[in-house]
């Protein structure tokens, strides 16, 4: 009975070790492909291509909405177009907000995310050709 007092005290003491030296980090593990993919998205810098301006426009904060979309998204393999060593991924992302379902194809280079083209949901309230 005093050997299982000692090891409760044990693993006791052990827990709050742990919990003082290592409770404040954010550890986060992607083991599937679209964690993976996602998180390299959310470390790099956004930029916008041309054919996805006019359609960012129409968004009421446009880098708070990439990167909460990029959070969010889903992958389509389907379409992941996989780069050489001198060309970048490329991944369609779709976006479900609220009623809306927005595409965001996506080149992910070295050090930046381009957002190559955005199509937004055939109902959201947007004047672009």
């Amino acid at each position: 009975m005093k050997r299982v007092g000692y090891y409760l005290i044990g693993v006791a003491l052990g827990t709050l070790m742990v919990i003082f030296f290592f409770g404040d980090r954010d550890i986060k593990c992607s083991y599937f492909p679209t964690d993976r993919v996602l998180s390299d998205l959310q470390k790099k810098e956004i930029l916008l291509a041309h054919p996805a301006a006019c359609p960012a426009s129409c968004l009421e904060n446009d880098s708070a909405f990439f990167y909460d979309a990029i959070r969010r998204s889903e992958i389509d393999f389907g379409y992941n177009q996989r780069g050489t060593d001198h060309t970048c991924n490329e991944y369609l992302l779709n976006y479900q907000d609220g009623e809306f379902a927005h595409r965001i194809y996506i080149r992910n280079c070295d050090s930046t995310a381009t957002v190559r083209e955005l199509i937004l949901d055939e109902d959201y309230p947007c004047e672009c050709p």
